[in-house]
């Protein structure tokens, strides 16, 4: 049984300030990033998207990285000066404030520097999914998903003799149809053969 996020066709990700989030609607991909405070949110249409993957090694913010180093010196310094004036302060409380500081630098820093992956969509409006061990499962799923739509629509929408349409017009989104293959060979060629008849017709 799927559960409430797969019946809204929808994935959400998050990594530290990062958020990810898009949704299937029924025209294209909503989408809703949000990175370093800054919100962007958009409607990527079918025909725009493309199925061109590429994984990736994703590397640190670098404003993250700079707040580390920054934050890293400052603690540094203020344990340094405090060992200086060690007659003002136990001996038990700054062993334990000092092994504090290095125990959360430690885990800050694992997940700041840990390697991770990205999935990239490539086309006129490039994609990204974290693409972790974790992440992997649904974000395969959410792109199966993603162009079992996709198809259905462009089908729907375009796969139809319009006679007020240019036949020229037609041919090309037909073609263009084959090529990104949402219909077959056999396929077009009979939209080919039904446009010729109908071009033979309106002409006699």
């Amino acid at each position: 049984m799927k559960n409430a996020k797969h019946e809204l066709r929808q994935i959400f990700q998050k990594k530290g300030k990062e958020t990810r989030k898009y949704t299937i609607s029924d025209i294209g991909l909503e989408t809703e990033i949000t990175n370093n405070g800054q919100f962007q949110a958009s409607t990527v249409q079918f025909e725009e998207i493309e199925f061109n993957e590429m994984l990736v090694r994703r590397s640190p913010n670098p404003a993250e990285v700079g707040l580390f180093i920054s934050v890293f010196v400052n603690l540094l310094l203020i344990v340094f000066l405090l060992y200086q004036n060690i007659s003002f302060i136990d001996d038990k409380i700054l062993s334990g404030m000092t092994m504090g500081v290095i125990g959360g630098l430690s885990v800050w820093s694992f997940q700041l520097f840990k390697k991770e992956k990205e999935k990239i969509l490539k086309g006129p409006q490039n994609l990204f999914f974290f693409y972790g061990k974790n992440e992997k499962d649904e974000v395969d799923w959410f792109i199966k998903e993603l162009k079992s739509v996709q198809r259905e629509y462009v089908r729907e929408k375009y796969m139809r003799i319009d006679d007020l349409l240019p036949h020229e017009t037609q041919e090309q989104t037909f073609y263009w149809m084959y090529k990104r293959r949402f219909i077959s060979r056999s396929e077009l060629e009979i939209l080919f053969d039904e446009l010729g008849n109908r071009k033979i017709i309106r002409g006699k």
